[in-house]
């Protein structure tokens, strides 16, 4: 499962190329994929020419909003943002 943070610092082109192959391989093994990417990264023309909505619709089993009910948030939560830990380059540690 990743979260809509996985994507957001990407190009559209790369996001919309990275659900491609994401789609493609989860059909090819019968996996099932589970991510948040935000609307309007989807509704970018750049992201639209690999993936159109048209065809990326065929996997989006719910959509999620922020409404305050929790009616449409990922198991009815809230999920907070943690921050990303640096890692030491070093020996690939999380720094603590």
């Amino acid at each position: 499962m990743h979260d809509s943070v996985l994507y957001e610092s990407s190009d559209p082109r790369q996001q919309a190329n990275a659900l491609k192959l994401v789609a493609e391989l989860c059909e090819k093994k019968g996996l099932q994929y589970i991510c948040a990417i935000n609307s309007d990264d989807i509704a970018d023309p750049d992201f639209a020419a690999i993936f159109p909505k048209k065809k990326l619709d065929k996997y989006i089993a719910r959509e999620l909003d922020d409404d305050s009910s929790g009616r449409n948030k990922f198991l009815g939560m809230h999920y907070p943002v943690m921050p990303l830990l640096p890692v030491d380059a070093e020996n690939g540690d999380e720094s603590v």
